[in-house]
């Protein structure tokens, strides 16, 4: 199995827009692009987009096809590319938390107009306001999705707070792993003292309770409500590992070594950063993961990926790997086999609306 091919993607033209972030972004990477354009070639699937270890990769003495191999746990990973940047992403949650801000400010204005019987105009002008922020935000946003080809998706009412929370684009690599850990879950939570107005009406009334306080009694304390702490180091981290046997066997052909070889390059290659120009750099690879019943990430990244070579190793040869320089061999180190450690990290902290999810709806969205 080849897995992937690579292709090459020619220079593409600056579309500077009308907005000014878009004409400040596209002036810079059009003046860097003139100069120097060092993008590496991009690897896309090469027959099917499924790679399947848990049922086509010598990862265990089982045969294909077999009983014992019905039923392992597989972590389920969609890859995709991230060329939005999170300029634009953040942008869209600040105009979401805007809109609101400005439709409940509207609201309060409302009701004070009701009591005191003036202020409609004032009413009228915030709501306007809040619309064209949201008009004019909205127009950028989608310009911007276009021009860096993002796409969008839709997810069930559950998850709607997650929706396109970073432009994101599918690369059409699907991978099925196999999970053998023995942790289930583990569940952390922090609560902390409340920020923001709330903070400020805690030191006051520790100042005065201090200083009333020290003529009565030696000692004075206050028991505040605490808030809960979300985010921080709350997103959780899972780790699996697993084997490739590189030795031959009938059942994978003589070349077993070589499907190998591929999936370890293209879980690195996809892992790494690609340097566009002197500036701008696309980051590696984000996933949506999968363990039915255990977790699911939305958005996700492998922090590591440790790949450790086992037994007698020696020079080999893969034939027909760089398709874009007429199916050039290339010769590479290859061992006995491979020992895969990867550390899955979450981007989002884990709520019950994700933990509902790994219960709940697939994944994967339905390729077009």
């Amino acid at each position: 199995m080849k897995l992937f091919k690579f292709v090459r993607d020619q220079q593409e033209s600056i579309n500077c827009g009308e907005n000014i972030p878009d004409q400040v972004i596209g002036t810079v990477q059009a003046g860097l692009q003139s100069t120097i354009n060092s993008k590496s070639d991009r690897l896309v699937p090469d027959g099917s987009t499924h790679i399947d270890v848990v049922k086509d990769f010598k990862w265990t003495k089982t045969k294909r096809n077999s009983v014992g191999r019905e039923g392992t746990p597989a972590l389920e990973l969609q890859e995709f590319y991230v060329p939005l940047p999170a300029f634009y992403s953040n942008l869209n949650t600040i105009k979401q938390l805007a809109t609101t801000a400005g439709k409940g400010l509207g609201g309060i204005i409302d009701q004070v107009t009701k009591i005191v019987g003036a202020g409609q105009s004032q009413v009228n002008a915030v709501k306007k306001t809040a619309a064209e922020v949201d008009s004019k935000v909205e127009a950028m946003l989608s310009e911007a999705r276009q021009r860096f080809g993002a796409e969008e998706f839709t997810l069930p009412n559950y998850l709607k707070a997650y929706e396109n929370l970073y432009g994101i684009k599918r690369s059409n690599f699907i991978y099925r792993l196999p999970f053998l850990e023995d942790n289930y879950k583990t569940v952390s939570n922090s609560w902390g003292d409340a920020g923001g107005l709330s903070k400020t009406l805690q030191t006051g009334a520790e100042d005065l309770t201090s200083l009333l306080g020290s003529l009565a009694s030696p000692a004075v304390g206050i028991d505040f409500t605490k808030s809960f702490s979300y985010g921080g180091k709350n997103e959780p981290v899972n780790n699996l590992s697993f084997y490739l046997d590189n030795t031959k066997d009938s059942e994978y052909g003589t070349k077993n070594y070589e499907t190998n070889f591929r999936l370890i390059f293209l879980l690195l290659y996809q892992n790494m950063p690609n340097r566009l120009n002197r500036l701008a750099l696309q980051p590696p690879v984000i996933y949506r993961a999968k363990l039915p019943g255990v977790f699911s990430y939305r958005y996700s990244y492998l922090s590591e990926i440790d790949v450790t070579m086992i037994g007698v190793r020696k020079r080999k040869t893969v034939s027909n790997f760089i398709t874009t320089e007429g199916n050039k061999d290339i010769e590479t180190v290859i061992p006995e086999g491979y020992e895969v450690r990867l550390t899955l990290q979450s981007l989002l902290p884990e709520t019950q609306n994700l933990f509902f999810d790994a219960i709940n709806n697939p994944v994967f969205a339905t390729e077009e």
